[in-house]
């Protein structure tokens, strides 16, 4: 056990000042993004669907949490995905937009929550929500921190439902995270097995998963690893990711790891330059950087498509090597549920 733990503390340490140098990013808040028409039968290359994002901000919406929104343009019904970064949300949804952005423009809205809603000045927000009374303040018992996230989940479901001209159906709701945020997912899945369709762990840390039994569930699962992530400096550590979440779920699940990439590079640019030049985490160059993003979302959309959405022609693109563009080192999955 002492190895994890040496591990763990090391990455939340590296993530503790790559975060204090980057925190400016969720503070300036985002610029809507645009994509046009391309290849909408590609699941790898960005979707059809023109993307706008907008800020919930408990500040001024008097929400629980802070959250991004990607949803595209057009007027229609969507699935929601409930997104949760890494560092149990500390790292915020804005540090991933190009990927959430990405996702997005296949027709699903992404709501970002965020754990540090933050002051003009950059310090803890002093108003609404579970961080009121600072650091210090927040709840950290599993129960409350189930109950902030299905709070804003709630929030989200009366206020943000009909703020743009995309409507989320939240009968087809999907959860996704990265790194130690899918230490709050896992809960969340075990808390309420119902309540969401499918649930996707990106180089998921979780030490909970740890002391997990098997639980029976009808959730779809994908966990997806980055190969770099389990080599020094252990951003992810063995026994407490993408195999074990796995191995608890008895429904329809996937497992797959994507050759020669690391921990940050699902993130956008800058803070995935944070990260490779203070080395918290193995990372390849950026030269491919938009190829990883493309494989990560084209993975996942085409994961929650086949089912949640029931296109089963989608599932070769989860569960067939050759039709994805990036090589693997490892692919398992299980197409029945066993209770």
């Amino acid at each position: 056990m002492l190895r994890p733990s040496l591990g763990v503390s090391h990455t939340m340490l590296g993530f503790s000042l790559l975060l204090g140098a980057l925190f400016v990013l969720t503070l300036s808040g985002l610029t809507p993004h645009v994509w046009g028409h391309l290849t909408p039968d590609d699941p790898f290359t960005p979707g059809p669907y023109s993307v706008s994002s907008y800020k919930v901000d408990p500040r001024t919406d008097k929400s629980p949490l802070q959250t991004t929104v990607y949803t595209p343009v057009a007027k229609g019904t969507y699935n929601p995905i409930v997104f949760v970064g890494g560092m149990y949300g500390y790292v915020g949804s804005s540090f991933y937009s190009d990927l959430l952005t990405e996702i997005a423009t296949h027709g699903q809205i992404v709501y970002g929550m965020d754990a540090l809603p933050l002051d003009p000045k950059g310090q803890l927000a002093s108003g609404n929500g579970p961080w009121k009374d600072g650091v210090q303040g927040r709840r950290t018992s599993l129960s409350a921190k189930y109950e902030e996230y299905m709070q804003q989940l709630l929030w989200l479901q009366q206020h943000a439902s009909n703020r743009t001209s995309a409507v989320p159906d939240w009968s087809q709701m999907s959860l996704m995270c990265h790194s130690a945020g899918c230490d709050d997912t896992l809960l969340m899945i075990n808390a309420s097995r119902s309540l969401f369709k499918a649930s996707v762990y990106l180089d998921p840390v979780s030490p909970h998963a740890l002391l997990m039994q098997p639980f029976p569930s009808k959730v779809a699962t994908l966990t997806y690893m980055a190969q770099l992530s389990e080599e020094k400096p252990d951003c992810c550590i063995p026994g407490m990711g993408w195999k074990k979440i796995y191995d608890l779920m008895t429904c329809v699940k996937v497992r797959m790891e994507v050759k020669d990439f690391g921990h940050c590079d699902v993130l956008d640019h800058l803070p995935w330059e944070g990260c490779h030049l203070s080395k918290i985490c193995k990372t390849t160059n950026d030269t491919r950087l938009a190829d990883y993003r493309h494989q990560t979302s084209g993975v996942v959309t085409s994961f929650i498509q086949w089912t949640v959405l029931g296109n089963k022609d989608m599932a070769r693109y989860v569960t067939n090597p050759s039709a994805m563009p990036l090589p693997l080192v490892d692919l398992a999955f299980n197409t029945t549920c066993v209770f």
